[in-house]
């Protein structure tokens, strides 16, 4: 499982540091699509597929009580996590 915190993956205007690995903006992404799809009305919201390549499942996310988004696939164990501080960042749709 991973926890991270999406300020983590962010320069300081609140983009993905184009200074990481491409394997870590990779993952950045797929984060920023979570907190996108997670925060727009729900019958705008749209399927976000796994990250393991093999995998045919879609994400399944939730905002839970502590604000932090929970995700997890919906077919392997294998992409599942928590992101925190994801509020106000250019990805929480929202406001």
């Amino acid at each position: 499982m991973l926890i991270a915190n999406i300020h983590h993956f962010l320069d300081a205007q609140g983009n993905i540091d184009t200074s990481m690995s491409q394997q870590q903006r990779q993952l950045a992404g797929f984060l920023a699509l979570i907190i996108d799809n997670v925060t727009q009305k729900p019958q705008d919201s749209i399927p976000i597929r796994c990250m393991k390549p093999d995998c045919e499942g879609s994400i399944m996310v939730e905002i839970v009580a502590d604000g932090s988004i929970k995700y997890k696939c919906n077919h392997c164990s294998d992409t599942q996590g928590i992101i925190s501080d994801w509020q106000a960042s250019k990805f929480d749709n929202r406001n």
